[in-house]
């Protein structure tokens, strides 16, 4: 997996004497993913404000897990969208094969 062998990395620096801000920065730099940035910044902030980083992160979790629900759920509606023109032709052929024998039955007995 990828982003194993970029903590990986990241570790690698660590033990050759860069800074923990440093190997998060680069981190950063190498996965430019919103959820990455937003962890890296997370983690550095934690780090200078001193906040357990357990709490933080468990706060950015939620969020996250906020933020997916929200994508699922305007790709559920924009779904429902692109179902409506199938869904207008579809009924139409419906109608069509219901009322067919109808009009047919009309135009020959001259209603």
């Amino acid at each position: 997996d990828s982003l194993v062998e970029e903590f990986r990395f990241m570790l690698r620096e660590l033990e050759l004497g860069r800074t923990r801000r440093q190997a998060l920065e680069n981190f950063a730099d190498r996965c430019p993913t919103e959820a990455v940035r937003d962890f890296v910044g997370t983690v550095i902030q934690s780090e200078e404000k001193g906040n357990p980083l357990a709490e933080v992160l468990r706060i950015q979790a939620t969020m996250l897990r906020m933020r997916r629900s929200v994508m699922a759920e305007e790709a559920a509606a924009r779904a429902a969208v692109l179902m409506m023109g199938p869904l207008m032709l579809i009924f139409s052929a419906i109608i069509l094969v219901l009322l067919g024998p109808f009009i047919v039955q009309s135009m020959e007995s001259g209603f």
